[in-house]
């Protein structure tokens, strides 16, 4: 099975990842769909920013 990295499809979309921190379980719009599609509680959920944008936190 492929795995499959963030990359720039997943900028500015919800995604669940696996343990890694790498490889993408699924990708959404919306973390609620995002979260009932998944459901794993071992999932580390996080939206995707543009890494050619600057942000303050």
């Amino acid at each position: 099975m492929k795995k499959i990295v963030v990359g720039r499809e997943h900028i500015g979309k919800w995604v669940a990842l696996e343990e890694d921190k790498k490889t993408v379980i699924a990708s959404s719009d919306n973390l609620v769909d995002l979260y009932e599609q998944v459901g794993s509680e071992y999932a580390i959920y996080t939206k995707v920013l543009d890494p050619d944008e600057t942000y303050a936190f």
